[in-house]
């Protein structure tokens, strides 16, 4: 599939297939990481479709061969880049009003954060690194102003604060509109903040909340024990799997939601 953001860097599906064949085997020795992948021409996949804790650690793998004070592995930022072409296609989508160029920019500061990312001491590596380079777009344009105007998942849920995400666990979430809960999570997805089937599993859990509402204690109405052993039974998890996975992508959205504000 054609990206503007791929075409800007020169690579493509198949460029990025022919590095990886041509380079897994070594990557995985310099960072062990990488192993978890069963199949490296369907990385991308694997990414978005594994929880975030997962896919997080072979990113990070990702980043230290990338960046230039790691192996400073320019095949491995390239394949990065791509991994995150889909949320930089959409920034630059969003932020298509500041100029025909924008694409470029977006970019030209993708591969820049790519190259310096902290790998050492940060995690969350596509959130922090896709929150940078819309920062740093915005404020090249002249455009710090409208940071949260050019966000269409966050003005949309201006209403929504983050300390919001940090209270999932209350009735309250239960009641907001389902269209706003919904941007924050496609949102997250977007930004790699939470993985695909994370996003389904918050969904499931707001659905089972309404379903078996819990009012005696409202910090427990999103993973109370009638609701997480519902989903848990559909899914083939144990209502304490469901609550772990719930708890760690709770605690990722408020942290990311935190950063972007």
């Amino acid at each position: 599939m054609a990206s503007g953001i791929g075409r800007a860097l020169g690579i493509s599906e198949g460029s990025i297939t022919e590095l990886i064949n041509a380079n897994w085997d070594r990557w995985t020795l310099a960072v062990p990481a990488l192993t978890s992948v069963p199949d490296a021409e369907s990385l991308e996949t694997w990414l978005r479709e594994m929880p975030r804790p997962m896919a997080d650690a072979v990113l990070c793998g990702l980043a230290e061969l990338a960046a230039e004070t790691g192996r400073d592995d320019r095949d491995a930022a390239l394949v990065l880049a791509w991994v995150l072409h889909p949320g930089a296609d959409a920034l630059s989508i969003r932020l298509r009003d500041l100029g025909h160029d924008v694409v470029q920019h977006v970019a030209a500061f993708l591969w820049i954060e790519i190259r310096t990312f902290s790998w050492r001491t940060k995690s969350h590596v596509a959130a922090n690194i896709l929150l940078r380079v819309r920062q740093r777009v915005l404020i090249e344009y002249g455009a710090t102003s409208q940071l949260e105007n050019h966000d269409r998942a966050l003005a949309r849920t201006a209403t929504i604060p983050p300390q919001l995400l940090q209270d999932l666990g209350s009735g309250v979430v239960v009641d907001a509109p389902r269209e706003q809960l919904e941007d924050v999570l496609a949102w997250a997805c977007e930004q790699w903040v939470i993985s695909n089937r994370e996003r389904r599993l918050l969904l499931a859990l707001v659905d089972a909340a309404g379903a078996h509402p819990v009012r005696e204690r409202a910090s427990t109405a999103l993973l109370s024990r009638l609701g997480t052993e519902m989903v848990g039974r559909s899914w083939g998890m144990s209502a304490r799997e469901v609550r772990r996975s719930a708890k760690a992508s709770i605690e990722a959205l408020a942290a990311a939601l935190g950063h972007a504000a």
